[in-house]
């Protein structure tokens, strides 16, 4: 774990945060933390509790200003790192 993190959030936080990396759900609690203030984030600037209806009126906020990676983008960079799952 990064020392940063420590000086940012309080040591129970952290514990909690740290056990889901462990758990491989995140690579560092960086991410964790990265995640959870974007999720806030959202539901904040679309004025909704709902995560759900927050994702998606991100999405059509990217979709209209034209601020997004396609699909096909987004999957050949997922299968450059993790390669191709098998069935």
């Amino acid at each position: 774990m990064k020392p940063e993190a420590l000086r940012v959030l309080p040591p129970g936080l952290t514990g909690r945060l740290q056990a889901h990396v462990e758990s491989g759900k995140f690579e560092s609690v960086s991410e964790a933390v990265f995640v959870a203030a974007s999720a806030f984030a959202d539901q904040l600037e679309f004025n909704t509790r709902d995560d759900v209806e927050a994702i998606r009126r991100s999405i059509e906020a990217s979709i209209t200003s034209d601020d997004y990676v396609d699909a096909e983008t987004v999957f050949a960079d997922l299968r450059s790192r993790y390669g191709v799952a098998e069935d």
